[in-house]
């Protein structure tokens, strides 16, 4: 619920899809805060999102996939991943659900 949490008003229906990753080459970014950031405003402004920095080297070393810190919850973390291959559907697709705020 932390990653969409900004999301959950704007009335799009989601599905929940549970899938497991298997990667060799992930990236450890948890704990920069750069990597952490709102970036969606800057994105509207026409500006580079800082972000992309991380996601960008990422990419570049090799990494299948990069880790970060979650911004409300530095305890969690979030998973960006660069190949879909590397995600493997590990069950059934069902309704997402918000709860009651």
């Amino acid at each position: 619920m932390v990653a969409i949490k900004r999301y959950l008003s704007d009335g799009v229906q989601r599905v929940l899809v549970p899938m497991w990753l298997e990667a060799d080459r992930v990236a450890d970014c948890r704990g920069e805060a750069g990597a952490s950031v709102v970036w969606q405003d800057l994105h509207a402004a026409g500006e580079v999102s800082p972000t992309w920095v991380y996601s960008d080297r990422a990419r570049g070393a090799g990494a299948q996939a990069m880790l970060y810190s979650s911004r409300s919850r530095p305890d969690l973390s979030h998973v960006v991943v660069f190949e879909p291959e590397c995600l493997r559907l590990v069950g059934p697709v069902t309704d997402f659900i918000p709860p009651e705020t």
